[in-house]
């Protein structure tokens, strides 16, 4: 007898499943994890996810920020050139995109590891109509981008504070 078969919760259940067979909904389940499992093997043997989210595409992490000078976002992008990155901005989009490729090789015994890393990326913002866009500016260092985009001369934030009351 299996160590399966001394635990008293398996008594009734094994002696149901001998005598009535397998329940219809586990022979089911069992299947649908089958197919489960066969597509995340067939899409991990496509692709490789860098950072979350679906294989290939990466979401890097950002911080937002308003200042009385303007807006300042900096976004983690480790392991992308500079080259990789292309910031644009439209009216009131933000828009930065890129792809991050990464390589490490590991050399043992009798076997020659390389794993791989690639992914595109793009992270939009809207931009509230008080900046001017003309006068973004962008540096990149560290695997950090920093984007600042000041306020236009005389304008100020639109937004105004609600208050809230109690009924």
């Amino acid at each position: 007898m299996s160590e399966h078969h001394l635990g008293p919760w398996n008594w009734v259940r094994d002696t149901a499943e001998h005598v009535l067979g397998p329940h219809p909904l586990q022979a089911l389940r069992g299947r649908i994890d089958q197919l489960f499992d066969e597509m995340y093997e067939k899409i991990g043997k496509q692709h490789h996810a860098v950072s979350g989210g679906l294989p290939g595409e990466t979401h890097p992490n950002s911080d937002v920020s308003e200042t009385e000078k303007g807006f300042h976002f900096a976004m983690e992008l480790p392991g992308v050139e500079e080259a990789d990155i292309e910031i644009l901005v439209a009216e009131d989009l933000l828009t930065v995109k890129g792809e991050k490729r990464a390589e490490k090789e590991v050399a043992e015994r009798h076997f020659f590891l390389t794993e791989r890393s690639y992914g595109r990326f793009e992270r939009g913002f809207r931009l509230p109509p008080y900046l001017d866009t003309d006068k973004t500016t962008a540096t990149f260092r560290n695997g950090i981008l920093d984007i600042r985009i000041p306020r236009k001369k005389g304008v100020q934030s639109t937004g105004r504070r609600i208050e809230i009351k109690s009924r």
